[in-house]
């Protein structure tokens, strides 16, 4: 659970997977592409940071198929700081072969290579 290991590492706290459900009740945070980008904004964060999760097979997510998920707890001490992040992760899930490159990503420290290209 990308929850639990964020809690564990002390990266969030315990209302965070309350808030990325609200966001999701919103609206989707399935982006096409395979990508889901599920998220909270918080002020009381230590840090942005993503946990990622690869499925071995896709589920769909509010009508997407959905392979590759990007968990976000996001700072939000600075508006320019939640603009740069999103901007960032728009440019890496905007490309299929990108995206593709990663899904195949064998281990951690392939697909750390993967998405540094």
């Amino acid at each position: 659970n990308l929850n639990e290991l964020m809690k564990q590492k002390g990266i969030i706290n315990d209302d965070f997977l309350d808030k990325v459900y609200r966001r999701e009740n919103i609206s989707s945070t399935a982006i096409g592409n395979y990508v889901a980008i599920p998220h909270a904004i918080n002020k009381d964060t230590k840090e942005s940071v993503a946990a990622v999760a690869i499925l071995k097979k896709p589920i769909t997510w509010y009508g997407d198929k959905v392979q590759l998920v990007f968990l976000l707890n996001i700072d939000s001490s600075s508006t320019e700081n939640v603009k740069d992040i999103f901007e960032s992760f728009y440019e890496l899930v905007s490309s299929s072969r990108r995206i593709n490159t990663l899904i195949k990503s064998e281990n951690y420290y392939e697909f750390i290579k993967n998405i540094s290209l």
